[in-house]
C-alpha cells in the first residue's frame, strides 16, 4: 500500500513535496523507521511537466519574474537564479524547466521518504476500504492511503511549439490566423518568427526592428472576440507604487463580497497608485472602462499598435492618467489582499458574475507579458507581418488557424450553473479524471465557480458537503473558491504548508514511529 499518490507532477507537486520535506525534517524524530512510500504520476518530465518541458524552444520565455522561482528545502539547496547563474528577469522557460526537473531528482533521493515516479496518467480515483484505487487504465490500478490532486493544464491543450517553429511545413509562408490574443498567442507568434530564424535588432534611434528569417508567414493575424490587449509589465521600480496600493487594498481583507463597497476600495487603491506618480485620476474616469463599448468588428491593428506604443511608454515610467493602467497596477500590487479577502467566501450571483467579468479584464491589465514581448509585437506590426482582428468569427477562413486559447483554471470549462440544485456539468470537465470525480460526488464545485472547493489544508469537500480527509487538491484545480494559483509562486498560498502539516500528522497517527508498525 502506498502512503500517498500524487496525481500530476509539475511545479504544484514540487511545491507540495518541498513543504512536506521541510515539515518532516523539522519534526522529532524527523524520519520514521519505516519511510513512507509516495508515488507520483506524471506522463511527461517529473517536476517540469508539459508546460516547463526543458526541451522546448529557447525563444519561449518566463512571463513572471524569475525571482519567484524558489523551491529550497532540505534536499534543494538552491533557488533558480543560484542554480542557473542567470540574472535575466524573464529567462527561457526551458531553463526554468531544467531547474524544476533537477529539483525533482533532488527530492527523489530525500531520506524522508521513498519517492517513485510513474510516467502514467490517472483516469479515475475510487474509494476502497479507507484508501483509494487509482486507476491508470482499464486494467491497472495502484492503491494509496491518500491522494493529492495536483493536475495542471489538460493534456493536448497547448500548441505544439516545436512543430510551429519548424521550417519544414508545406504551407510555410502562407498567412496564419492565431486564435487568441494572450500569452499563449504571443508564444505562437514567437514560434512563427524567432523560431523560424527571424531576429530582432536595436536600431541607432533605440527602436526595435525585425529582420525576417525568410520562413515566417506573410501575415500573422491575432484574432480574438474582445479585441482587448494585454498590458506589459512595468520596467520601472514599483516599490513606492506598491506601498501606496497596499495602504488602500488592505481594507479588502475584511470585505468578503465583491459588492460596490469592495470595488470602491479597489478604486481607491488605483487612485493611490496614480498619486504615487503625482497623477490625479477621478472615480468617474476609472469607472468608465467597465462600460466602454468595444471597437467595431474588423481589423484593429492600428488601434492595437497605438495602444502598445503608449503602454511601452507607461512601462518605462512615462505614465499618464490611463484608467486601464492604474486599475492593472492596483490589481497587481493589491492582489495578495484581494485573494485573502475572497478566500472560500460564499458567492452571490450578482456580485460574483460582475467580479468574473471585471477580473477577466484586470488579469489582462495586471499580469501581461514582459515589455520586451510587446516591443517585439510592435516591431512585427511595423514590418507588416502582424495585425489584429476583433470578430466572433474567423477573419480568414482559408488561412491556417492555430488555436492559442488556453482553457482557464479550475476543473470545468464553464462555471457551474446557478440554478437551484443543478448538478455539476460532468461533460464540462477538462479531464477524464475530473469527470469521474464529479460524477461520483467525491469533489464539489459550487454554483458560479469552475474549481473544486477545498478546506484550508487542501482536503476536498465532497458534493454532499461532508469532509473527505484523505482526498486533497492543491493549485490550479481549486481556482475560483480560492484565487492566485501561479504554479511557481510558492509563498502565495498557505494551503501547501497546511497540507504538508496535516499529512505529516496523519502519517504519525497511522504509524508507530518507533516500531515502524501500523497502529
Amino acid at each position: 500500500m502506498n502512503d500517498l499518490v500524487i496525481i500530476g507532477g509539475g511545479p504544484t507537486a514540487l511545491r507540495a513535496l518541498a513543504e512536506l520535506e521541510a515539515v518532516l525534517a523539522a519534526s522529532s524524530p524527523p524520519v520514521p523507521r519505516r519511510r513512507p512510500r509516495i508515488v507520483l504520476l506524471e506522463p511527461t518530465v517529473p517536476g517540469a511537466g508539459a508546460v516547463w518541458d526543458p526541451t522546448q524552444p529557447e525563444h519561449l520565455i518566463l512571463n513572471a519574474n524569475a525571482g519567484i522561482v524558489d523551491l529550497r528545502c532540505p534536499s534543494i539547496p538552491l533557488n533558480y537564479r543560484e542554480f542557473s547563474d542567470d540574472t535575466r528577469s524573464f529567462p527561457p522557460r526551458a531553463s526554468v524547466g531544467s531547474y524544476l526537473a533537477w529539483c525533482f531528482e533532488r527530492l527523489r533521493t530525500s531520506p524522508h521518504w521513498e519517492l517513485v515516479h510513474l510516467a502514467r496518467r490517472a483516469s479515475a480515483v475510487m474509494p476502497r476500504e479507507g484508501a483509494f484505487d487509482v486507476r491508470l487504465d482499464s486494467s491497472v490500478a495502484i492503491q494509496g492511503r491518500e491522494v493529492l490532486l495536483a493536475t495542471g493544464h489538460a493534456p493536448h491543450t497547448q500548441p505544439n511549439h516545436v512543430a510551429l517553429s519548424s521550417v519544414s511545413s508545406h504551407r510555410l509562408t502562407d498567412p496564419v490566423v492565431v486564435k487568441g490574443a494572450s500569452l499563449t498567442a504571443f508564444d505562437v507568434v514567437a514560434d512563427l518568427t524567432q523560431g523560424r530564424g527571424g531576429r530582432f535588432l536595436r536600431a541607432k534611434d533605440g527602436s526595435l526592428a525585425y529582420v525576417p528569417g525568410g520562413s515566417e508567414p506573410r501575415l500573422i493575424t491575432l484574432w480574438s472576440r474582445s479585441g482587448q490587449t494585454m498590458l506589459p509589465k512595468p520596467r520601472y521600480s514599483t516599490t513606492r507604487e506598491a506601498a501606496a496600493v497596499r495602504g488602500e487594498s488592505a481594507a479588502l481583507r475584511s470585505l468578503p463580497t465583491p459588492d460596490l463597497a469592495w470595488w470602491a476600495a479597489l478604486r481607491r487603491a488605483a487612485q493611490a497608485a496614480a498619486a504615487s506618480h503625482s497623477i490625479s485620476i477621478d472615480a468617474d474616469t476609472l469607472d468608465r472602462v467597465w462600460d466602454a463599448s468595444p471597437s467595431p468588428p474588423g481589423d484593429v491593428g492600428v488601434e492595437t499598435s497605438d495602444r502598445w506604443a503608449h503602454d511601452l511608454n507607461r512601462a518605462e515610467g512615462r505614465v499618464d492618467a490611463d484608467a486601464r493602467w492604474w486599475w492593472g497596477r492596483a490589481w497587481a500590487c493589491g492582489y495578495q489582499d484581494i485573494v485573502a479577502g475572497l478566500d472560500r467566501q460564499p458567492r452571490s450571483r450578482e456580485t460574483w458574475e460582475r467580479f468574473g467579468q471585471r477580473a477577466a479584464l484586470l488579469e489582462r491589465w495586471a499580469f501581461g507579458p514582459p515589455a520586451d514581448t510587446i516591443e517585439r509585437l510592435l516591431a512585427l506590426r511595423r514590418a507588416g507581418l502582424l495585425t489584429c482582428h476583433r470578430s466572433p468569427s474567423q477573419p480568414n477562413p482559408s488561412a491556417l488557424t492555430i488555436d492559442a486559447v488556453t482553457p482557464g483554471p479550475g476543473v470545468m470549462r464553464e462555471p457551474r450553473a446557478w440554478a437551484p440544485a443543478s448538478p455539476p456539468a460532468v461533460a464540462s470537465a477538462q479531464q477524464e479524471l475530473w469527470s469521474q470525480l464529479l460524477a461520483t460526488g467525491q469533489v464539489m464545485v459550487r454554483p458560479g465557480e469552475r474549481g473544486v472547493l477545498t478546506r484550508p489544508d487542501g482536503r476536498c469537500v465532497p458534493e454532499n458537503g461532508g469532509t473527505t480527509p484523505v482526498l486533497c487538491a492543491l493549485g490550479r484545480p481549486t481556482e475560483d473558491p480560492t484565487l492566485g494559483h501561479d504554479s511557481l509562486q510558492r509563498a502565495f498560498r498557505p494551503e501547501f504548508k497546511n497540507w504538508a502539516t496535516g499529512w505529516s500528522q496523519r502519517l504519525r497517527s497511522t504509524y508507530d514511529i518507533h516500531q515502524g508498525a501500523v497502529t
